[in-house]
């Protein structure tokens, strides 16, 4: 991964010719998008030798041993990356004036694309016998893939499961007034930054018709408790698959051909995604409705799917 440490040699160049400068320097926008971490894994010498390994005492090996998991240590790479980053904005006098937003853009990796790279002592070291490496089906991950990377969600990278695009989002602004340690659990999507930022920076929010699906978050990321969340839904597609969460549900429909499979979940009952609320069938049509269900219950849930399909359908129709 030398495009890292080149692509942070750029950055940390920019943030000094800056500091070296004579008078005031206009604003700036740094995008520092790092291939860490991702497939293949293979850190640099200085991250592969630290002391970054895992401990494994499992009826998987013989005995136990340390165990090299070059995932762990991009990890720690991408880490000493922001690090660095940070510390240059400090030194620069522009840390508490600049803007810091810290995300991925997919969730966790399987344990079989953990292995994508140089994890083993030599390449002619046989794999080890994994085992438990479904967390979705079973909540656990074999010690030997390292971290879990999705924690108790279910799904991986490139899946329309919580674990496949669920993750963090860090925002960092003290002279702006966004608060230190603050938590917000609203629903917003990467989209979201483009009208944020420029909400934060006072200038024109998107033209009409330009960034259609962007929601400035500015007010409750500032004042976390201040009124309700800047958006209630939000559509994941894949096509020609998708899913719509809204509120406490989410509704995926997953194409098979020319039918549809759809699932419904409640995220708060059931962040894991482990019971469909509705029974399993395929059915026609672009919008994945579910068919007539018995029981009180089940005409809720068909109700609040159907209800969910009809706005995913809008949303895919540009009607946002």
């Amino acid at each position: 991964h030398m495009a890292d440490a080149q692509l942070a040699q750029a950055a940390l160049g920019f943030f000094d010719r800056r500091r070296r400068a004579r008078g005031p320097q206009p604003p700036f926008f740094a995008l520092v998008a790092t291939a860490a971490v991702h497939a293949p894994f293979t850190p640099p010498d200085r991250f592969r030798d630290a002391d970054i390994r895992t401990w494994v005492a499992t009826s998987e090996v013989a005995a136990p041993r340390r165990l090299h998991v070059p995932h762990s240590s991009m990890v720690a790479e991408l880490d000493a990356v922001v690090g660095a980053l940070m510390a240059a904005l400090r030194s620069a006098g522009e840390l508490n004036e600049t803007i810091v937003v810290f995300a991925s853009d997919n969730g966790g990796l399987s344990c079989a694309t953990k292995q994508h790279g140089s994890w083993r002592p030599s390449p002619e070291t046989p794999a080890p016998p994994f085992k438990d490496v479904s967390p979705e089906r079973s909540g656990l991950q074999s010690p030997l893939c390292g971290a879990n990377s999705s924690a108790h969600l279910r799904g991986h990278k490139g899946d329309l499961y919580e674990g496949g695009h669920r993750v963090p989002l860090l925002v960092a602004w003290p002279a702006g007034g966004v608060p230190a340690g603050g938590e917000c659990g609203d629903l917003v999507g990467l989209t979201d930054l483009y009208a944020t930022l420029l909400d934060l920076a006072g200038l024109a929010p998107p033209a009409p018709g330009q960034a259609a699906d962007s929601i400035s978050f500015k007010r409750r990321l500032l004042r976390p408790r201040d009124g309700h969340p800047a958006r209630s839904d939000l559509l994941v597609p894949s096509p020609p698959s998708w899913a719509l969460r809204w509120s406490r549900w989410k509704l995926i429909s997953l194409a098979h051909g020319s039918q549809r499979a759809t699932e419904l979940f409640d995220l708060e009952a059931d962040p894991g995604e482990t019971t469909n609320l509705l029974p399993p069938h395929n059915v026609s049509g672009t919008g994945g409705q579910p068919p007539r269900a018995s029981g009180e219950a089940a005409s809720r849930h068909e109700a609040t799917a159907a209800r969910m399909a009809q706005r995913a359908d809008q949303i895919l129709g540009h009607g946002v």
